[in-house]
């Protein structure tokens, strides 16, 4: 592709899901905009940002060939240094809140409430692994529980059962 790292382009939206949103850049080719490159403040949700059919105006952020991924970015690359910067600096003042806390006055009310929300997961699974609480049987591989039939189940059986 003739695509340079920096590139402004112009793409439209096709796809959005929990992780970003897909800009088609032209024919058989498309890029992923990061949700963290979506916005300026943190969002869990790219649809409340972007939608599909939406034109965005995005940078390339990233060239992965061998894999044919293009990473984008809403942000001017001058403007992504900025916005790092502001991220950081957000995040150590949140790790330097905590350390500032009054220690004197004993735990913080949110560090009691997460060790007994910790302890009452760790008895709850515990409980889950010895099989108590639920009455079945634990299986692997997926969510829902399956019983075991009691007998084998034939064909001459299965035919008799949509027969009916």
């Amino acid at each position: 592709t003739d695509l340079k790292i920096e590139m402004k382009l112009a793409g439209s939206v096709t796809n959005v899901t929990h992780f970003g949103a897909f800009v088609s850049l032209g024919p058989h080719l498309e890029g992923l905009v990061h949700v963290s490159d979506l916005s300026k403040d943190y969002i869990t949700d790219a649809t409340k940002v972007v939608g599909v059919g939406d034109v965005l105006e995005v940078y390339v952020k990233d060239l992965d060939e061998q894999r044919n991924r293009i990473s984008l970015s809403i942000f001017s690359p001058a403007d992504r240094e900025k916005i790092q910067q502001q991220r950081s600096q957000s995040r150590n003042q949140n790790r330097n809140q905590g350390s500032n806390r009054d220690l004197s006055r004993g735990p913080s009310r949110n560090s009691d409430q997460r060790n007994s929300a910790r302890s009452g997961s760790n008895s709850r699974n515990a409980a889950a692994r010895n099989g108590a609480g639920s009455g079945r049987k634990n299986y692997r591989g997926g969510s829902q529980q399956h019983k075991k039939p009691s007998k084998p189940v034939t064909i001459d059986d299965l035919i008799a059962k949509f027969q009916s």
